[in-house]
């Protein structure tokens, strides 16, 4: 099976327009379905089951980072790989999941010493299935994006999603506590690998096949992606780990509530144009003029719809989290207030990662992962025992300091003037600033006026969104025409 057309640009224009309609309606129904679980579960259950989660979750989400040997990103990357191939990478990724599960249930004693938690004895066995059940889905899902099947995937992950929604609010109203979580992971995976497996073995299916000569060059390029990823979920997650090793799983469940807020615009727009722009990127790898039109579009789109949104989370925070989550989760607040600047920082430096995936240069990201990862592990054990708030201010610093030496790699690697780059952030974040002195002044006003939360927060949201979208309306006349345009045809 191999890819033998060259679109041409029109053509790469018509499928990126297509590939991002189909995501952006799925991101937006998986966003708005996780925002009302979220809701939900925070009222449900209490911060000890969202911490135990956590926990979890990072040991589940540190072994994920191996699951496919990095050979996912090979499949899309390269474009002539054989149905031979595809059969190998297969086997090889079902029977290294059917280890890692193992593995999974003999290393829960070990984890649970770790963080001093009996109860992960219990629940830390019943996710030992999902790598089993995310590697039966695997190569399809990767051969569906490759061929840029953009609508089946998305209506995919939004059945999945609802379906595991529901089996966590069901469960949840049940009083099972934190297994409402895990259960809920278990039916999104499921659903997730047999809709996969269903719809992707019309193009292609297993065959009993399999040879490690057919591995050559996918090895190589896993082997770097993989250990990429692994310094890269290290980087990201070691808060948690330091946290829940620290102060137990109380103040990591408020850490992950407001993480998790904050970080909804990066897991929900930057999905949108990252998994349609590195399919596109890997078909122009080799053309630098074509890559910075692409990521200069991708870097404005970013800034004027996560800089809005982050900063007004964490204008809103007083008001957003005790109507939104309950009255239990107020020690969220500051994190929230704290972490949006994190959540702006990781927005913007998201999409690098597609460049370097397209130009096959896994090992720079491998590389920089390394040394952001140690210094995120120092710094954060220096800081945790000054409370939860201080190892969120020092992970903001952090990534402030790594975000510009990180780009100019990048742009460096397409020809790219990092100065053209940082341009592109003038003027959003001119007009955030204008909206965020007018949030202030008008809550400063509101708040004595208005004793309702409800008509507070909505108060502020349009008075935030009213003041942003005159500005773009004034001075960005033209950006907007094009971009409705876009999303138009």
């Amino acid at each position: 099976m191999r890819l033998q057309c060259s679109p041409s640009k029109d053509q790469h224009r018509e499928v990126a327009v297509h590939g991002v309609k189909w995501t952006t309606v799925s991101a937006i129904f998986r966003v708005g379905l996780q925002t009302l679980r979220i809701a939900i579960l925070s009222r449900l259950l209490t911060p000890v089951d969202f911490g135990l989660m956590a926990m979890i979750s990072i040991l589940l989400g540190l072994i994920d980072a191996f699951m496919d040997l990095g050979t996912g990103n090979a499949i899309i990357q390269r474009r002539d790989t054989t149905s031979h191939q595809l059969a190998s990478l297969y086997w090889l990724n079902l029977t290294f999941a059917t280890a890692v599960s193992t593995f999974i249930i003999a290393s829960t004693p070990l984890f649970s010493t770790f963080y001093a938690e009996p109860q992960l004895r219990m629940l830390l066995p019943w996710c030992a299935p999902l790598f089993l059940i995310n590697a039966i889905g695997f190569v399809f899902r990767n051969v569906m994006q490759r061929d840029l099947n953009f609508a089946l995937l998305a209506r995919i992950q939004m059945i999945a999603v609802t379906i595991g929604s529901a089996v966590a609010v069901i469960f949840a109203f049940r009083g099972h506590g934190v297994f409402s979580l895990i259960l809920a992971q278990l039916a999104t995976a499921a659903t997730t690998a047999t809709l996969y497996v269903a719809f992707g073995r019309h193009s292609w299916h297993p065959t009993w096949h399999f040879d490690l000569r057919d591995l050559r060059g996918y090895i190589n390029f896993g082997l770097y992606q993989m250990g990429e990823r692994f310094v890269n979920y290290i980087s990201a997650n070691i808060d948690y780990l330091v946290i829940g090793r620290a102060l137990g799983p109380h103040a990591l469940g408020s850490y992950t509530l407001a993480y998790q807020l904050v970080v909804l615009p990066l897991t929900t727009i930057n999905p949108i144009l990252t998994s349609v722009a590195f399919p596109l990127f890997a078909k122009v790898q080799s053309d630098n003029a074509a890559l910075r039109r692409g990521y200069l579009a991708i870097a404005k789109f970013l800034a004027f719809t996560t800089l809005p949104v982050l900063i007004g989370a964490g204008l809103t925070a007083p008001v957003l989290v005790p109507l939104v989550f309950g009255p239990k989760w107020g020690e969220a607040i500051r994190l929230v207030q704290i972490l949006a600047f994190l959540g702006v920082l990781k927005s913007f430096a998201n999409p690098s990662g597609s460049v370097l995936l397209a130009k096959g240069r896994v090992d720079i990201d491998f590389k920089w992962e390394c040394f952001s990862a140690t210094l995120n592990a120092i710094t954060f054990a220096a800081v945790v025992h000054y409370g939860v708030a201080a190892v969120a201010i020092s992970h903001v610093i952090l990534v402030g300091l790594y975000f510009l030496p990180f780009v100019w790699i990048v742009c460096r690697l397409i020809d790219l003037p990092l100065r053209q780059y940082l341009l592109v952030f003038v003027r959003p974040a001119t007009f955030v600033t204008v909206m965020a002195s007018a949030v202030l002044l008008s809550n400063n006003i509101l708040t004595v006026l208005i004793g309702n939360h409800i008509v507070l927060l909505l108060s502020l949201c349009l008075i935030g969104s009213t003041i942003f979208v005159l500005q773009i309306s004034y001075f960005e006349r033209q950006y907007i025409k094009d971009l409705w345009r876009l999303l138009a045809n």
